[in-house]
């Protein structure tokens, strides 16, 4: 009998708040349809550089599956050895300390942009990061891409629940990989049922490579964050480029600053200059469709104005402050319930 899981809620809004090349609804994206049968044959496990990297493992995964990257093992493990002296050089990573999911995929997406594409004579990329029940990450698995999620669950214990197939599981903590699409994969004598939803593509090639599990979304919040991210080639884009893109998030972002400052102090200048504020605050919500709406409500009109700022200021900050901008901001998103 199916046992439910039981893990600690998990703090979803703490995750991806400051990573401005992580696109959600902003872009407008095709999903091509992956053609080839060529997987990554990676195995994190067998380079004392990389056992800690899964962070950054996941990531490059998708690249090798995205190009048709056909690499035997030992020339995965290498091509893995110089993204890792990549981002410990020139940005985040420290072996067994670098534990953050959007730093990770935007240091190796800007490795691959700035560096490998050329010497694969393949295409840049960029990124999306959606919700798990996204229509965007349900056709991308259906056109058989891998899709990078983070997780912390005990898989030993829930094969014993009939809630993933494989005859051994390691415990895991803390871990990223990718999802696969069942229809890629040929059951095996430990997976013969036709119920389960999604394959797991794991980074250990020929170790615990894959595993079933029956239901994503008994999981969801319960040791497995919401956030899923697909790595795209950029000519997948409609009528925009990334550097558009992007202009228009900082922007925004900029603009919902202004806002609140705008509405926050309305009350308290002199009134020759509200009838300019409450202007000005119209202008930019009508140029600008994901500005914040107006919010009557005075504690979460607060918590918006507080996080916006936040936001907009945490590039200016040293990291200590802004490690406490994102714990702060994220406390607020998750207590009124708002991106």
């Amino acid at each position: 009998m199916e046992e439910e899981v039981k893990y600690e809620e998990i703090d979803n809004a703490a995750w991806d708040d400051w990573d401005e090349w992580a696109f959600g609804d902003e872009v407008n994206f095709n999903v091509p349809t992956i053609e080839h049968n060529i997987f990554p044959r990676t195995n994190q496990g067998l380079r004392t550089k990389t056992k800690s990297a899964c962070t950054i493992y996941w990531s490059l995964n998708q690249l090798i599956r995205l190009f048709w990257l056909d690499l035997d093992k030992d020339a995965s493990n290498d091509l893995w050895e110089e993204v890792v002296d990549y981002c410990a050089k020139y940005h985040w990573y420290t072996p067994w300390y670098g534990r953050s999911t959007p730093t990770a995929i935007n240091a190796v997406c800007k490795w691959w942009n700035e560096i490998w594409y050329k010497r694969f004579n393949k295409e840049k990329v960029f990124y999306t990061r959606r919700d798990y029940r996204d229509a965007k990450i349900k056709e991308a698995l259906s056109k058989w891409h891998l899709i990078g999620f983070t997780k912390a669950l005990n898989f030993w214990d829930d094969r014993k629940k009939g809630l993933v197939w494989r005859d051994e599981y390691p415990c895991a903590g803390w871990h990223r990989t990718n999802w696969l699409a069942t229809k890629l994969t040929k059951p095996t004598g430990w997976a013969k049922e036709d119920t389960a939803d999604c394959w797991v593509y794991d980074s250990y090639f020929a170790w615990t490579n894959q595993y079933l599990i029956r239901d994503r979304s008994k999981y969801m919040n319960k040791g497995m964050n919401t956030p899923w991210y697909l790595i795209l080639p950029q000519s997948a884009m409609i009528n925009q480029t990334v550097e558009e893109v992007k202009t228009d998030i900082a922007e925004t972002k900029a603009m919902n600053y202004v806002l609140w400052a705008l509405s926050t102090t309305w009350e308290s200048v002199p009134a020759k200059y509200q009838e300019k504020f409450a202007a000005l605050a119209k202008e930019i919500r009508e140029d600008y469709k994901d500005a914040r709406k107006l919010e009557n409500e005075p504690n979460k009109k607060g918590a918006e104005a507080s996080t916006d700022a936040l936001s907009y200021l945490w590039k200016i900050v040293d990291e200590e402050t802004q490690k406490k901008f994102a714990q702060i901001a994220s406390e607020l998103r998750t207590k009124f319930n708002f991106k």
